[in-house]
């Protein structure tokens, strides 16, 4: 991480285990983010230091959202996630690929207590934000 001037921002540099391909998502003086060897971490931001990492099936291309206490991940295994933003622990996982192998490499969207998610092979899905119940899906075309 730089400063404003372009000066790293922590004592001792950040090395994640994989490429890191999305945009981070800040939250109250911390920054979560996901790589492309499926870590996703919690740093504090103003020092870098870890507070959690979580191991997931696919690489984390899309950016995670935020909706309450709950943080949403997506990968390119075709999985969403919700994660406890304050440990890291897993509350639900939703299998979006189904029987179609696929990913989930576009942005996840939150409206109060819904997160829509784009699934490459075809699908929108609107899932419960607390459960990862689905609402409902849509098929579209390629």
């Amino acid at each position: 991480a730089l400063d404003k001037e372009g000066k790293p921002a922590w004592p001792v540099p950040f090395l994640a285990k994989g490429w890191i391909w999305s945009r981070p998502l800040y939250h109250q003086g911390m920054v979560y983010f996901g790589d492309l060897e499926g870590e996703f971490y919690a740093l504090e931001a103003r020092t870098g230091e870890q507070r959690w990492r979580r191991s997931l099936e696919g690489a984390v291309r899309a950016s995670p959202a935020l909706s309450g206490e709950n943080l949403l991940v997506a990968t390119t295994a075709g999985w969403v996630y919700g994660l406890s933003r304050e440990d890291g622990k897993l509350l639900w996982r939703f299998p979006v690929s189904g029987q179609t192998p696929g990913e989930v490499t576009a942005d996840l969207i939150v409206s109060e207590a819904t997160v829509y998610v784009v699934y490459d092979e075809g699908a929108v899905y609107a899932l419960e934000t607390g459960s990862g119940r689905v609402q409902w899906s849509f098929p579209v075309s390629k």
